[in-house]
């Protein structure tokens, strides 16, 4: 897979719109587009695919190496977010991804508690 395939693909599952990117490069949509096509080569160019995966908040190597056969486990945290690659096959990820599940339903578990205690000491008053 090219460099700018990989570039759309983690674009795509960030989220991040076309002309975002585009804008961030200073280049037109147009031009941007070729990239992310492979008509415009870029693996030469260090400094821009750097600004590329610094865009997309990813290490270069991981705009490098992407692969379809790689799972992307996209995370929030907070306002942040980082995309971590790992074989299809790693169960220890695949129990990582289930156990960050749980924490995220036991806060929303929480958080849902909270705001039906303040919604009841507000109906009281």
């Amino acid at each position: 897979m090219s460099i700018g395939n990989n570039i759309k693909k983690i674009r795509e599952l960030k989220d991040i719109k076309r002309e975002y990117v585009a804008d961030q490069l200073g280049l037109s949509l147009s031009a941007y587009g070729k990239i992310e096509r492979g008509a415009t080569k870029i693996e030469a160019d260090q400094e821009r695919t750097q600004k590329i995966a610094d865009i997309l908040g990813v290490s270069k190597e991981t705009l490098e190496n992407f692969s379809e056969d790689i799972s992307i486990h996209h995370v929030t945290i907070g306002n942040g977010s980082y995309i971590r690659n790992s074989k299809n096959n790693n169960n220890d990820n695949q129990d990582e991804l289930i156990a960050l599940h749980k924490q995220t339903l036991q806060l929303l578990e929480n958080v849902t508690k909270i705001l039906l205690k303040i919604s009841e000491k507000e109906t009281e008053e």
